[in-house]
């Protein structure tokens, strides 16, 4: 399981098709080196990240049972 520490892009780069472009970029490394699923942490109060990820096929597992207020999220990436 591949761990996305952070993705952030700063207020003046958003909105401008970056986001897709990290994510991107983020799902390729992890293909390269065999990971099948990858887990992220994010504010469930962030509704701007929270939207993105779902979008992109991000599934939310609920509470992180370390840091309950923030969503545990998971995505199995797609294999050649």
């Amino acid at each position: 399981i591949g761990d996305v520490k952070l993705l952030y892009l700063i207020p003046s780069a958003r909105g401008r098709g970056l986001g897709e472009v990290l994510h991107d970029y983020v799902i390729q490394v992890f293909q390269q080196v065999g990971v099948v699923k990858a887990r992220l942490s994010v504010s469930p109060t962030n509704e701007r990240a929270m939207a993105f990820y779902t979008k992109h096929g991000w599934q939310p597992l609920g509470p992180r049972p370390d840091l309950p207020e923030v969503t545990l999220m998971e995505l199995t990436l797609p294999q050649d």
